[in-house]
């Protein structure tokens, strides 16, 4: 028998102290005395059969120290279950003792996530964006696919097109001085897709040119340019462009289509195109959407976590992102970007994980089973106890997605279209908001 008392230290931080009783305590002596006789060799007595009352003097300290770890393990998870705290840390252990024939007091310190019950998670109002494929989009697309065909020709009797190819060597000096980060020799770059600097008016200057010809021309950059080297300068390029291509596009017909796998004709290969990109935004749209639905969800929700628990999954996502992307990510501004991140990722697995205990959301055995047998043959040569992590993992995995589900299921949705691409009319408008799904809830 054990009885506690719980003490707030700060919002996160819970002291517990209490005490298990002299009977409990006395039954696990006997029992550690009796696991460790068994082994146990001392001249003058058989294997097994020294006096408990010998081993309780000569090995006090170590029976001792055993006793205790033993019982807190043992009424540890009873307590955090019973106090429902959510442990984001070993227990910090204060005080653990007791002296013959008295009760064993212990006094421990846990980092909890705080949260109250879930609320105002059910009929969340949201916006869902009405996924549309255009046909310049998939005009686009197909042109992207003619370049990958298309064939390079020099050009020797012609100045500079748009979208040509050009090998071009370039200086760039501001007043007299070189800026030698963006000297480049002999570099080839497509006219209209602003390779070199990212700025449409540099191309610009280039139609025209003809081969084995110079131009220097100036450019005036403002305080928003991106490029730290041409920020709020005026700087003068000498361009020579020692080389015209040109690319020759395959004509745009059932034999091209053809030639991309299996599609019987040009307006085959558009269709599959667009049911592609359609699936495409309706993925993107419905990410969109549960983000609106948790942004909300936990705006209505209190939950509190310990700086720690936000640190260390923020450290966590940005080795990953630098492992991903190659990228120096080690500065303030980035870590506060990945401890906002990971503090929304981190209540919104906290309310997933709540909400589907509430609403007793759960995956039945043969759904896991399922699952496991559809992705592969490598999970049934893992060993028993490596296929019971991966049965758990699925098995939380699974519940978590149809809690997310059931989230939006409940969510009263308004289909509104997207905004046009010239970000004139980005902001919703009467006309958006004519089709609504709140029926389908």
């Amino acid at each position: 028998m054990f009885t506690y008392e719980i003490k707030d230290v700060n919002e996160y931080t819970r002291e517990i102290t209490g005490e298990i009783s002299h009977d409990i305590v006395e039954k696990q002596i006997e029992k550690v005395c009796r696991e460790l006789k068994k082994d146990l060799v001392i001249p003058g007595f058989r294997k097994g059969k020294i006096p408990i009352s010998m081993l309780k003097k000569r090995f006090a300290k170590e029976i001792k120290s055993q006793v205790k770890e033993e019982l807190f393990n043992e009424n540890f998870p009873e307590i955090i279950k019973e106090t429902k705290l959510h442990p984001v840390n070993a227990p910090d252990i204060q005080e653990m003792d007791y002296e013959e024939g008295k009760p064993l007091t212990f006094k421990f310190t846990v980092e909890s996530i705080i949260m109250d019950q879930p609320k105002d998670y059910l009929g969340v109002q949201i916006e869902v964006e009405k996924a549309v494929v255009t046909d310049e989009e998939i005009d686009q697309y197909l042109k992207t696919m003619q370049y990958r065909r298309g064939e390079i020709q020099v050009v020797d009797n012609r100045p500079v097109q748009n979208e040509d190819l050009l090998i071009v060597d370039i200086d760039v000096t501001e007043g007299e001085t070189d800026i030698d980060s963006l000297y480049r020799e002999k570099i080839q770059i497509q006219v209209g897709r602003n390779n070199y600097i990212n700025d449409a008016r540099f191309d610009e200057q280039l139609i025209g040119m003809n081969q084995g010809e110079s131009k220097t021309f100036p450019l005036d950059f403002d305080q928003n340019e991106p490029n730290e080297e041409l920020k709020g300068k005026q700087v003068t390029f000498l361009v020579r462009v020692d080389e015209i291509k040109t690319i020759v596009l395959p004509e745009l017909d059932d034999e091209f289509a053809k030639s991309f796998g299996d599609y019987s004709s040009l307006a085959d290969l558009k269709e599959q195109v667009r049911t592609s990109f359609l699936e495409q935004k309706e993925s993107k749209n419905h990410e969109r959407a549960l983000g609106q639905l948790f942004d909300k969800i936990i705006e209505q929700n209190k939950i509190i976590l310990p700086p720690r628990i936000v640190s260390d999954y923020a450290s966590d996502m940005k080795k990953q992102y630098a492992s991903r992307t190659g990228l120096d990510v080690d500065t303030d501004e980035i870590q506060k970007e990945f401890e906002k991140n990971a503090t929304k990722e981190l209540k919104k697995m906290v309310l997933i994980n709540k909400i589907a205990d509430l609403e007793k959301i759960e995956v039945e055995e043969a759904e896991v089973t399922k699952f496991i047998d559809t992705i592969g043959q490598y999970y049934k040569k893992q060993s028993r106890q490596d296929l019971v992590e991966t049965q758990d993992r699925v098995r939380r995995n699974m519940t978590e997605g149809k809690t997310v589900e059931f989230l939006y299921e409940k969510a009263e949705k308004t289909i509104v279209n997207a905004p046009e691409k010239n970000g004139l009319t980005g902001e919703k408008t009467e006309s958006d908001s004519s089709e609504s799904t709140d029926d389908q809830a």
